[in-house]
């Protein structure tokens, strides 16, 4: 289970960076997002498989106490379908600003506006995860985008491709803590 922690954190980079909407109405709320992503290796593919069979083993109690620390942190995150859910403040959505999580070492700059979609520039953990990336709120209730990044994977560098989108549920968050 050692991979787990490396690769959650490799496939939510992107979906954890502020990202500041073309209008300021985005829908607070609970709000689905889902994640798919390509290295050139597939050395991280095949890693994430290996932790989906491994996760599929445990006790349904283990599974649960995973799942609770998760919602504790304001995630409630599905590794088979690599979907998960948040729950954005009425303050975060006033101010035009989507985050996924306020626990990360991402740093957003260059930011800017081309055809309708954000543009960023970003690098994580310091120096050792840098890309760039773009979304498009294509309404208060979803969006869309893209990044590629180079990270550090096992000691080597990695190119990863991410596609990322979310929707609006509603606006009860049920136990996922708000941020």
């Amino acid at each position: 289970m050692k991979a787990y922690p490396l690769l959650f954190a490799c496939a939510l980079t992107v979906a954890a960076l502020p990202i500041h909407a073309e209008t300021p109405t985005i829908k607070p709320g609970l709000w689905q997002n889902s994640i798919d992503f390509s290295t050139e290796s597939g050395e991280l593919e095949k890693q994430m498989e290996q932790v989906r069979q491994q996760l599929a083993q445990l006790p349904e109690a283990q599974k649960q106490m995973m799942a609770n620390m998760l919602k504790s942190q304001g995630l409630d995150f599905d590794l088979d379908s690599q979907t998960f859910k948040t729950c954005l403040s009425p303050e975060r959505a006033a101010e035009g600003q989507f985050t996924v999580s306020e626990k990360n070492d991402c740093q957003t700059d260059e930011v800017s506006k081309v055809d309708g979609k954000t543009v960023l520039n970003f690098s994580c953990d310091g120096e050792k995860n840098n890309g760039s990336g773009s979304v498009t709120f294509h309404s208060d209730e979803h969006y869309a985008g893209q990044s590629q990044s180079t990270t550090e994977i096992n000691g080597k560098l990695e190119q990863i491709t991410v596609e990322h989108s979310g929707k609006w549920l509603g606006t009860d968050c049920g136990n996922i803590q708000a941020h």
